[in-house]
C-alpha cells in the first residue's frame, strides 16, 4: 500500500508540473510577459501518456472482469464533467465580454462546447472557441471511448503495433505540419492528426503500465 501511495504522490507531483508548465506556455503569448516557455505545450502530450498510464492501472482488471463501457465513462464524465461544465461557463463569460460585437455566435459556442461539438472545426479557427483549451479534453474523452472499447476485445499483443502505428502516423503529421504543439487544435487537417496525436502517447502510456516494473523513489 505504500508502495502504491508514493506512486501516485509522484504523479500527482508530475501532473502538477505539467499543468504549470501548460498555463506558464498560455501567459507566455502575452508580449508584456515574453516568451519564456516556449514548449510548454507538449506537456498536453505528456498528459496524454499519464492518462492511458493511470487508466490502465485502475480500470485494466476491472474491464476485463466485465465493467462496461457505459459505466466506464460514466466513471469518467463524473470526474471530468465538472471541470468541463464550468471551464466552458467562464470561459464564454470571458470571450463575451472580451468580444461583445460576436457574443451570440459565442453563446452558441460554448452552447456546443458542453456536448463536444467542436464548432470552430469549419471556421479555421479553434475547435472551441468559447474555451480553446478544451480541444484536449475532447481527444482525452474519445481516448477514453477506444480504449474501454478495445480492453476486452484488443488481445495484449496487438497494443505495440497500434502504438508503432499511431506514431508512424503522428510523425507523418509532424513533418507535415512542422510542429507538434499546433496539432489537433484548429482547421480540419489538424483535427483528424489530433486522433494520433493523443493515441500515440495514450497507448505508450497504457504499456509502461503494463510492462513496466514498479519501484519505489527515495
Amino acid at each position: 500500500m505504500g508502495q502504491q501511495q508514493h506512486r501516485y504522490v509522484f504523479l500527482d507531483g508530475l501532473r502538477g508540473l505539467a499543468a504549470l508548465s501548460i498555463a506558464f506556455g498560455h501567459a507566455a503569448h502575452d508580449p508584456k510577459l515574453g516568451y519564456f516557455f516556449p514548449n510548454g505545450a507538449m506537456a498536453v502530450d505528456f498528459f496524454f501518456c499519464l492518462s492511458g498510464f493511470v487508466l490502465a492501472s485502475a480500470y485494466d482488471r476491472k474491464l476485463i472482469e466485465g465493467l462496461s463501457v457505459g459505466s466506464f465513462m460514466t466513471r469518467r464524465m463524473i470526474r471530468l464533467y465538472p471541470m468541463i461544465f464550468f471551464g466552458v461557463v467562464l470561459g464564454t463569460l470571458v470571450q463575451s465580454f472580451l468580444h461583445p460585437a460576436t457574443c451570440l455566435t459565442i453563446a452558441l459556442d460554448g452552447g456546443a462546447a458542453l456536448f463536444f461539438i467542436p464548432s470552430g472545426l469549419f471556421r479555421g479557427s479553434d475547435l472551441y472557441p468559447a474555451n480553446g483549451p478544451m480541444w484536449s479534453l475532447f481527444f482525452e474523452v474519445n481516448a477514453c471511448i477506444g480504449y474501454a472499447l478495445a480492453a476486452r476485445s484488443l488481445p495484449r499483443r496487438a497494443w505495440l503495433p497500434l502504438a508503432m502505428m499511431a506514431g508512424i502516423v503522428l510523425a507523418f503529421y509532424i513533418q507535415h505540419m512542422g510542429d507538434v504543439t499546433q496539432i489537433g487544435i484548429q482547421g480540419r487537417g489538424s483535427f483528424l492528426a489530433g486522433f494520433a496525436r493523443c493515441a500515440y502517447p495514450f497507448v505508450v502510456g497504457i504499456l509502461l503500465f503494463r510492462t513496466g516494473r514498479l519501484r519505489s523513489l527515495p
